[in-house]
């Protein structure tokens, strides 16, 4: 009976456009995912071998300072561009200005992070010491700007880019092996991925404007849309997305590992980085699935609220199921994964990551949630719902770092997404959609 089930569903999604599409996107952002698994196992034990765990606690400490920055490029485009573009309704030219006006809101916030860096890097101690970093970190927004995932995801064509971000990831394996030899080679980690992410932009630029033929509509001229009107209205439409998301860092490991990087030595940020690499990597298995879903679902709910509410409820369940399975295996096999990337026994960061396994079971719900409460409409209850978490991870931090020390962290981030697992819950029964 089971098997009739599932072969009626396999059927119904290759009789339905809709679903093959979503199948499709599925599938390219899979291949992506994977290679971002098996590459990670390539470079990221290398580094840590090549590094040691105190230079690659610093280039991890470099990463985490420019995702801040990243977070700023981003905005809210990941979001409202893919769902804008999927309700345009296939119109080239309600398209094109989309496009454009996140394109050139994006140059606009690199030119305000460009001043942002340099302020912070002649003004603070910290980053003063690692100015070099600070330096070769701006390639990382450079590539930022050149990331259109969004677009061919609004489009729902993902598969388009699949092969470029492919092309990108074996690119930057080349450059790492050709240019990190020791542990002063700082700069060449960092710098390597985001170099072959601006050769694949470059040329995803240009597969935009000859394949799909978009009007070039720069949205500056009064003609267009008013003078920068359209740049400030693309950015005020998403303020709130925007807020949300920042905010989120303050309450995940990104500000911890902040904290940890000006309260502790290079060694123990290694360590606690270390772990905390294998845990993202593991809770980022559902980003395919997310991605690919998002713009789907966000058409359903306008078209068939109910059959978008059956559809949220099933994915919840599948994914609850999955990450306690994967995150028990986690906390079992932490001594093997700890031992195997790093070529040597690293007990604290293996006590890290089996702490870090609580937290995996619940970490996936966050862009599950997220997704949610933008299709719904419902910005200000996430925007509450991240205060609530910040104000937990402020009060977790304080109180078991004191006590526990790096070991504090690992709790924190657990007990957060904890907490961030069951509020959404609470105001999903509220509004019907369990």
């Amino acid at each position: 009976m089971m098997f009739k089930k599932i072969g009626l569903q396999l059927g119904n999604i290759k009789n339905n456009r809709d679903y093959r599409r979503v199948l499709i996107n599925f599938l390219s952002l899979s291949l992506i995912q994977v290679s971002n698994y098996l590459i990670p196992l390539i470079t990221f034990p290398y580094l840590v071998r090549t590094l040691g765990l105190e230079m690659y606690g610093l280039v991890s400490f470099g990463q985490n300072i420019f995702s801040y920055f990243e977070q700023i490029l981003t905005y809210s485009f990941i979001l409202t561009a893919p769902k804008d573009i999927s309700q345009a309704n296939g119109s080239k030219e309600d398209i094109s200005r989309i496009f454009h006006r996140v394109f050139f809101s994006k140059i606009a916030l690199f030119v305000l992070c460009l001043c942002l860096v340099l302020v912070l890097t002649w003004t603070i101690p910290r980053f003063y010491e690692i100015k070099a970093l600070m330096g070769a970190g701006l390639l990382i927004l450079l590539a930022n700007i050149l990331q259109f995932d969004w677009f061919f995801q609004g489009i729902q064509e993902m598969k388009n880019i699949t092969l470029l971000n492919l092309s990108a990831r074996f690119l930057s394996i080349a450059l790492l092996f050709l240019t990190v030899h020791s542990s002063t080679d700082i700069v060449a980690a960092l710098v390597f991925l985001p170099i072959s992410n601006i050769a694949v932009g470059i040329i995803a630029l240009i597969l935009i404007y000859r394949k799909y033929r978009l009007p070039f509509t720069p949205p500056l001229g009064k003609e267009s849309f008013g003078q920068y009107s359209a740049i400030f209205d693309e950015l005020k439409k998403g303020f709130q997305i925007f807020i949300s998301q920042f905010l989120v860092r303050f309450y995940s490991a990104d500000v911890n590992i902040t904290i940890l990087g000006f309260l502790s030595n290079n060694l123990t940020l290694g360590i606690y980085t270390f772990a905390n690499r294998i845990f993202a990597l593991a809770a980022a298995a559902t980003s395919p699935l997310s991605t690919a879903l998002y713009p789907h679902l966000a058409k359903l709910y306008v078209e068939d609220p109910n059959q978008y509410r059956r559809q949220f409820r099933t994915i919840l369940g599948y994914l609850l199921a999955a990450f306690i399975v994967l995150g028990l295996g986690l906390f079992v096999s932490a001594d093997f994964i700890t031992t195997f990337l790093a070529g040597q026994h690293t007990p604290q960061s293996s006590l890290i990551l089996r702490i870090l396994s609580v937290a995996l079971i619940f970490a996936p719900f966050g862009a599950f949630y997220t997704q949610a409460f933008v299709i719904l409409g419902k910005e200000k209850t996430l925007l509450t719902t991240i205060f609530i978490c910040i104000a937990v991870n402020a009060i977790s931090l304080t109180i078991s770092y004191h006590y526990f020390g790096v070991l504090g962290l690992a709790m924190t981030n657990a007990i957060v997404w904890f907490v961030l697992f069951l509020i959404p819950l609470f105001h999903f029964k509220k509004w019907q959609v369990l």
